[in-house]
């Protein structure tokens, strides 16, 4: 059922457009990956400062969160423009054209 999307997309559309549907979701993966490990860490440190009511640390823990996520979200983005070539090389490459994903 994961890939139900996929298949309805390369039943209706062209091969190359399910090709670069499934790169765009494989970096979203990544992506989303990375935003569990930041949750998973930051997530119990922010629950037991907000229990002690501590404000200034939490909107502190908050910022440096932020900061993090969004340094890491561009250094991924920016690897990713950097290597589309190569990331499509490998989503494209077992593809033949007029073939059904």
């Amino acid at each position: 059922m994961i890939w139900i999307n996929t298949l309805i997309l390369g039943a209706v559309g062209a091969v190359v457009d399910s090709a670069l549907f499934v790169a765009a979701m494989k970096v979203a993966v990544s992506i989303s990956i990375l935003l569990y490990t930041f949750n998973s860490v930051y997530a119990p440190q922010i629950s037991a400062v907000y229990a002690r009511k501590d404000n200034e640390a939490l909107c502190s823990m908050y910022r440096e969160a932020t900061h993090a996520l969004t340094l890491f979200s561009f250094i991924l983005l920016a690897g990713v423009a950097v290597y589309a070539d190569v990331i499509m090389t490998f989503s494209v490459r077992n593809t033949v054209p007029g073939q059904a994903v």
